[in-house]
């Protein structure tokens, strides 16, 4: 029997022949001789004669199918034109065994549906029918080992339980600041924030072997400042001003802060000073003007130390900073308070070349607002005293 659409059904005459039909769905086996189609009735059954007699045996799907003779090779008639010569060939076509399946089942499968036999028919199924009829595991697909465990109750592994075991959990410390520090091996404990100004020493009694402590050197913070060009307890002389002059004192700001005055002090108080014409600066190490006071011409009519107000806070960055100031007076210029020192630039100034003096001289001849770029520094054997806060 032929595959695909069509399938031949033979009978060549002898005896123990077999015919069948597309699909397999029915045999017919019979001592079959000389065998004759009579012809097909209306529902489709091929009816066959052999001596004499006539055989029903080959019914034929209704759903399209026809029984055609095959005219290859040539049927060779008998005299009385009812009974050929040689084999009898009928080929049936028509749809496939899958249609038949469908037709004759009245299936009306949907996109993805496959079909399958329960119970002795033939039925259309959804993948997922299919897949609870298999009942399959995960072994069956190569998963036996996979465990569907939630996330939370995951093992981890070895290396990464070791790995967990050393980090620090966030609870050990409560402020900003805070440190941690060892206490014993493999200890750690909470190390609270010092103070403004205190630093760290080892110290033997304390749990973590360490200690905040005082700057055993006064700080400006011990004073209320932001930072300061040296202690103020070794002022102890005074620079006469030279009229119009800028003086200038490299500073330290260790910290980000906002910056509202200049201090400095007054040693010998100005007489008759002149009005907008005396002021404290703020520049960049670099040398540019930053901020500047309001007038101090009263305020340096008398000794002791003058908290000089900026006309602006200004924001400053933690870095080095000019504090500088100059004064103009029609009797006599005010002493600006320093420590005891020769003259010369040294040692205030060791190590140090312009435009980056410690102390310095820059613009003369001021008489309005300090200039927008300090001008070329000389060297200052008498560096005065001042302060930011």
């Amino acid at each position: 029997m032929a595959s695909g659409n069509e399938g031949l059904i033979y009978w060549d005459g002898s005896a123990n022949s077999t015919a069948n039909y597309l699909g397999q769905e029915l045999q017919l086996t019979a001592e079959v001789s000389n065998a004759v189609i009579i012809h097909t009735d209306p529902i489709g059954t091929i009816r066959l004669r052999a001596n004499g007699s006539v055989l029903t045996g080959l019914a034929i799907p209704t759903n399209g199918w026809e029984a055609i003779p095959d005219t290859s090779p040539p049927m060779q008639a008998r005299a009385d034109a009812q009974t050929p010569v040689g084999p009898i060939r009928v080929r049936l076509t028509g749809p496939s065994v899958y249609e038949n399946i469908l037709v004759s089942s009245a299936l009306t499968p949907a996109d993805d549906d496959v079909l399958q036999r329960k119970a002795g028919a033939w039925i259309n199924r959804t993948p997922s029918q299919i897949k609870a009829d298999l009942g399959l595991t995960k072994a069956d697909v190569g998963l036996g080992n996979v465990d569907n465990t939630s996330d939370v109750d995951k093992p981890v592994s070895t290396a990464q339980a070791a790995a967990d075991a050393l980090a620090v959990p966030k609870s050990i410390v409560d402020i900003k600041g805070d440190l941690i520090a060892a206490t014993a091996a493999d200890t750690l404990a909470r190390l609270p924030i010092g103070t403004a100004g205190q630093y760290l020493r080892p110290a033997a009694a304390e749990a973590s072997g360490l200690r905040w402590a005082r700057m055993e050197e006064w700080q400006p913070a011990d004073n209320g400042y932001l930072t300061w060009s040296y202690d103020p307890i070794v002022v102890s002389t005074s620079n006469a001003a030279v009229a119009g002059t800028l003086y200038v004192q490299r500073i330290h700001l260790p910290v980000a802060a906002t910056i509202t005055n200049v201090v400095l002090h007054i040693a010998t108080a100005g007489v008759t000073l002149t009005a907008n014409r005396n002021l404290a600066l703020l520049y960049s190490a670099a040398g540019a003007r930053l901020a500047t006071s309001v007038d101090q011409s009263a305020a340096w009519a008398s000794t002791g130390v003058k908290v000089c107000v900026l006309t602006a806070p200004y924001a400053a960055a933690a870095g080095d900073y000019y504090v500088a100031y100059f004064a103009n007076a029609s009797v006599s210029l005010p002493a600006f308070g320093r420590c005891a020192m020769t003259t010369g630039g040294a040692p205030a100034n060791a190590g140090l070349t312009a435009p980056n003096l410690r102390a310095a001289v820059a613009d003369t001849g001021l008489t309005t607002a300090g200039p927008a770029n300090m001008g070329a520094q000389t060297a200052s054997g008498a560096p005065g005293w001042v302060a930011l806060s």
